[in-house]
């Protein structure tokens, strides 16, 4: 009886390392398989793209600019946003609507016409700089539109985008990036509607461009070392199973014993 005793003490051991072999393995593969963002801004804000001129011909008021103008300023900001998006940033787009800049007019210590306004000048980074330490911005991007040109006779707009990165307070610029757009409307698309078809594409170009260049991602390993790499996983794994179930074994022997 106390021989068997002692056997189940060593059985008791030995499943207790047999699962903490388990256990190391297995969690270093998981740490190790989850991609953190931990590089990333934590929060950033993103002004409306603004476009340096209006394309010939367009009419303009004081205040608002031209149609085409406002709609690729749209649809620059817009496919900036989606594209920080799938990079894992989710940016607020700056807009006299959100809850701090409601609460700063409010309570005085921002104008009704700087957050009316918002940021109409890329250059003008002590508005920039103050409308993000209201909102509690970590950095914010600036955006402009600039060589705008609608081509009716090929459906095509072209324009080139730049873009800059810079941290709220110190105001250090983390990163520029600039980018041609480029898009052609189809030909089944009603000719009021073309010249902003046309844009919304070049927008989609040069915003996944731009945000690329900000932001660059570590290149995609090739298909034969991403199998590989799967491979040695599943492998991983399975050695992980068969070390669970030799410790699950050992301790259920070790308390029958017992």
């Amino acid at each position: 009886m106390n021989a068997l005793r002692a056997i189940g003490r060593h059985c008791w051991t030995w499943g207790l390392a047999a699962a903490l072999a388990a256990g190391v393995p297995t969690m270093a593969w998981a740490q190790q398989g989850s991609s953190g963002v931990g590089s990333q801004p934590r929060s950033v804000l993103l002004f409306p793209a603004v476009a340096g001129g209006a394309p010939e011909g367009a009419a303009a008021t004081a205040t608002e600019p031209p149609r085409a103008i406002r709609e690729i300023q749209e649809s620059v900001t817009d496919a900036l946003r989606k594209h920080l998006a799938r990079s894992g940033i989710m940016a607020t787009v700056y807009n006299r609507r959100l809850p701090s800049i409601q609460r700063a007019v409010a309570e005085g210590t921002l104008t009704a016409d700087v957050a009316n306004t918002g940021l109409r000048d890329t250059a003008d980074n002590a508005r920039a700089q103050r409308l993000g330490e209201i909102i509690g911005a970590n950095s914010f991007i600036t955006v402009t539109i600039d060589d705008y040109r609608y081509d009716a006779a090929t459906r095509t707009v072209s324009f080139n985008l730049s873009v800059s990165h810079i941290a709220t307070g110190e105001g250090g610029t983390l990163g520029t990036a600039a980018a041609p757009g480029r898009g052609e409307a189809p030909a089944d698309v009603a000719g009021s509607l073309q010249e902003g078809s046309a844009g919304a594409r070049a927008a989609e170009s040069a915003a996944q461009q731009a945000v690329q260049g900000l932001f660059p991602r570590a290149p995609e390993a090739n298909p034969a070392q991403k199998k590989a790499e799967t491979q040695n996983r599943r492998s991983g794994v399975g050695r992980d199973a068969n070390y669970a179930l030799y410790a699950f074994a050992a301790l259920f022997a070790a308390i029958a014993v017992r």
